[in-house]
Parts: structure tokens; C-alpha cells; sequence
């Protein structure tokens, strides 16, 4: 990252680990509060080994158990360093999670080029939400949740909010149809389809158009027929677009 700390902050940091060393020569131990005037969150890389001293020496103290100043104060460091991952570790330790710290996090992943996990941390901030609100059972919201998993290509999530919803309509079965065969599991799909043509749900057009692709990938030319079959028995408009993928 370009940039440098300001210098009061590495300052501080040079005193910290000067206290740090002294410290450990009298076998004696920081204190939290003692950490939290030392602590200072670097701009960039510089001065981060340092930095790295303090927070091995908060471990040992075992001054960060349950210290969300502390553990704050880390994972914004980490986070302004780059190190995303490990400002993750942190901020899933932490129980109480400020405005500050999501905006910290949020912060690290747009300034660290992380667009895409900018985006899925926000997106499960959202699911956090939706579920101490009681709403996550609610089947509009919940399709919701499964097409932005789906969209980042988390079908794990994705699918475990799909098994856990206590009513599925059309759109929950084609938006994980759909997810499944743009996420490269053509043969899951066709697993899914499975289940849902012995569920109460009639497919539509757009569940079929979304799973032929697989049929393409696999060259499962059965479920291909079988579904040309379904297209028959249905009535549906059998168009160009289903006779080329056929031919």
C-alpha cells in the first residue's frame, strides 16, 4: 500500500517496542490499558514487524481474551497493512462488533484491490441482519440471500439456506439451478432437477432454459430427452432455443 505512518504513530510504535523489550527483561508483563496507549494502527506497511512484536507480546499477556478495544485496535492494523486475512481471524473472534469495526473491514477489503470479498462481507453483514430480525424464514428474503451466495459463488451457503427455508417456490428451485450450473456443477443441477420434478412445484420455462446447459456439459443426452419429454407433456412454448439444443 502506498503511504507511510504518520509520525506520531511510529513513533509509538518505537517506544512500544522498546517498553516491550524492557518489559520482557524484567520478566515483567504489559497490562491492557498499557497495550492500548501503545498500540497505534499503521498506514502501511512500514514499521509492521514491530507492530507484530506488540501483538505476539498481547498474546502471551493474555491481555486480547475478551478485549474488544484491543482486539479492535488489531485488527484495524492488520487491515491497514493488508493483511485481510488476518484482520478476518480477528474480527470473527470478536463477539460485540462496533459500526467502527465493520467500517474498518469493509475499509481493508476496498483499499486492498478485494472488491469481490468487499462485496460477500457486506452481503453476510446483510445476512446477519436479516437473521436477528426474525426474517430469514420469510421465503422472498430468503431467495434473495440464495441468489447473492450464488452470485459469489458460495453454493455451500447457498445451499444450506435452500435446505433450511420452510417453503420453497418456483424461484428458490431456479435460482439454485441456475447458481449450480454457473458455479460448474452441471451434474449437481441435474441432481437438484431430480428433486424438484417429484416436489409440489411445477417447473417453468426459465427452469428449463437454465438447466440444459448442463445436460450440455455433461452430455447427458437421457435428461436431455426426458426433458424435451417434460416439454411435451407441459404444453410449454418449444421454441428455437430448446429444438437447437437437441439437434
Amino acid at each position: 500500500m502506498n503511504g507511510c505512518f504518520a509520525p506520531k504513530s511510529l513513533k509509538l510504535i518505537h517506544q512500544s517496542t522498546a517498553v516491550i523489550r524492557e518489559a520482557l527483561k524484567n520478566h515483567n508483563f504489559l497490562t491492557s490499558l498499557q497495550c492500548g496507549h501503545l498500540f497505534a494502527s499503521p498506514d502501511s506497511l512500514k514499521c509492521f514487524k514491530k507492530a507484530l512484536q506488540l501483538h505476539a507480546h498481547m498474546i502471551t499477556c493474555g491481555v486480547l481474551i475478551q478485549n474488544t478495544y484491543l482486539n479492535t485496535k488489531l485488527c484495524a492494523m492488520y487491515a491497514a497493512s493488508g493483511n485481510m486475512p488476518a484482520a478476518r481471524v480477528i474480527f470473527d473472534g470478536i463477539v460485540l462488533k462496533s459500526s467502527f469495526l465493520w467500517n474498518v473491514m469493509v475499509r481493508g477489503y476496498a483499499c486492498n484491490n478485494c472488491s469481490l470479498d468487499s462485496l460477500v462481507f457486506v452481503g453476510e453483514r446483510i445476512h446477519g441482519e436479516v437473521v436477528v430480525s426474525g426474517f430469514e424464514s420469510d421465503v422472498y428474503v430468503a431467495n434473495s440471500l440464495v441468489s447473492m451466495y450464488s452470485k459469489f459463488g458460495q453454493m455451500g451457503i447457498a445451499r444450506n439456506l435452500f435446505d433450511r427455508m420452510p417453503q420453497r417456490d418456483l424461484t428458490s428451485w431456479n435460482t439454485m439451478l441456475s447458481g449450480y450450473v454457473k458455479n460448474g456443477y452441471p451434474d449437481v443441477a441435474l441432481s437438484l432437477l431430480s428433486l424438484l420434478s417429484v416436489s409440489d412445484v411445477r417447473m417453468d420455462r426459465a427452469t428449463l432454459v437454465g438447466v440444459l446447459p448442463a445436460c450440455a456439459a455433461l452430455g447427458a443426452v437421457k435428461q436431455g430427452k426426458e426433458i424435451h419429454a417434460y416439454i411435451l407433456r407441459s404444453s410449454l412454448e418449444f421454441d428455437g432455443f430448446f429444438g437447437k439444443c437437441f439437434d
